[in-house]
């Protein structure tokens, strides 16, 4: 049987038609994708680093990378920084609880007398817990008054000076109706001393440092951008910057005496127009562990061999505004033996068994100066 040709086997295979119905994309529409696909990558990776920084310190970095704070204080617009109502946490090295009225220590009580305690982290008491101030020992010592029950409230901030305690009086403090103020200050206005830029407010040797020392200042949009932190610290790394020491002193600081001594009297007055009496409690170092020290970064313009002669001469102002003012003045802490254990790991700050000395030398003062009868009831 013959084969039958196939008709189509010789048909020629038409040449295939490229397709035109395929759109292509534009050089502006690549550029496009491919920059959505650089923000995706970025967007990942800063999360990623927002991940890391949080393992690695503990927080995330919009709640700061400076100060030691840690929620316990908020930004407040004349003080810069406030301690939180309410607010309980660890904190410069202990157990920090604030009561209800901004207060650190126990909760207030109607109709107690009260002593108000002015200063700054010497009096707030970094490096001690709840119940180991000196306020409150203070408190203890003065129970069982004829007068009746004492509250010892501790307005305390770390890093204030007189500047800041001459606001809180006249703006804050004084609706406490107090019967007696004791301010116990000196090293945050030694702070200042021989600054470059030392102002009668303290704005730009000390002022602007405030909101940072407390952990509550406010920072922009670009600080909190965990990849350009990590790009900083390799820069850093890759090429440290070197640090210039600031010129320091060995001689007292006249302006800064002079400053010290208006906010003395300032405080004094507020005081005496409040009806109560004031105790001025001159600054407590520990001079041997002042001697270990090359530079303190807290008081840059001081020779740290010379700290304790410009203490003293701020000592001294404190002194002589107490007897022009007709204040007390507390000569006892000067004089007492204070040992290393009295302090809590540097030269200023008191350890629990420091703030029992202290409380006990300023319970002693106040019975034997009388001014435990400017305590009475309050309301």
């Amino acid at each position: 049987m013959l084969d039958t040709p196939n008709p189509d086997a010789a048909r020629p295979v038409p040449a295939q038609i490229p397709r035109t119905d395929i759109p292509r994309l534009s050089a502006g529409k690549k550029l496009l994708f491919l920059a959505g696909l650089l923000l995706c990558a970025l967007a990942v990776a800063e999360i990623a680093a927002h991940c890391v920084y949080r393992v690695q310190n503990g927080r995330f970095i919009w709640r700061g990378v400076q100060g030691e704070g840690m929620g316990v204080f908020q930004p407040h617009p004349y003080l810069a920084g406030v301690p939180r109502p309410g607010a309980r946490g660890f904190a410069f090295d202990g157990q920090v609880e604030i009561n209800a009225q901004g207060y650190r220590g126990p909760p207030l009580r109607d109709g107690a007398a009260k002593i108000l305690c002015l200063g700054g982290s010497t009096t707030f008491c970094v490096g001690v817990s709840t119940g180991e101030t000196w306020p409150e020992q203070l408190q203890k010592e003065l129970s069982g008054l004829p007068s009746g029950p004492v509250d010892v409230v501790n307005s305390g901030v770390p890093g204030y000076s007189s500047a800041e305690n001459v606001i809180q009086l006249a703006l804050r403090d004084y609706a406490l109706n107090p019967g007696i103020v004791i301010l116990f200050q000196g090293l945050n206005d030694l702070r200042s001393s021989h600054a470059p830029d030392l102002t009668p407010d303290y704005a730009w040797s000390h002022g602007d440092h405030q909101a940072k020392t407390l952990d509550v200042a406010w920072r922009d949009g670009a600080s909190i951008i965990a990849l350009r932190y990590y790009a900083l610290q390799a820069l850093r790394k890759i090429s440290p910057p070197q640090p210039q020491d600031p010129v320091v002193h060995s001689e007292p600081d006249l302006q800064l005496a002079e400053i010290f001594r208006s906010n003395l009297r300032s405080i004094a007055a507020l005081t005496r127009k409040s009806g109560a009496r004031l105790l001025l409690v001159p600054q407590v170092l520990w001079e041997p562990l002042i001697a270990l020290k090359d530079r303190d970064g807290w008081i840059p313009f001081v020779d740290p061999k010379s700290v304790m002669v410009q203490m003293s001469a701020l000592n001294d102002v404190m002194r002589e505004v107490a007897r022009e003012e007709n204040a007390s003045f507390a000569q006892s802490v000067l004089d007492y033996p204070w040992t290393v254990e009295d302090f809590a790991g540097d030269y200023c700050h008191f350890s629990a068994r420091g703030c029992i000395h202290m409380a006990q030398l300023l319970a002693a003062h106040l019975k034997a100066e009388g001014l435990t009868q400017a305590l009475r009831p309050r309301g």
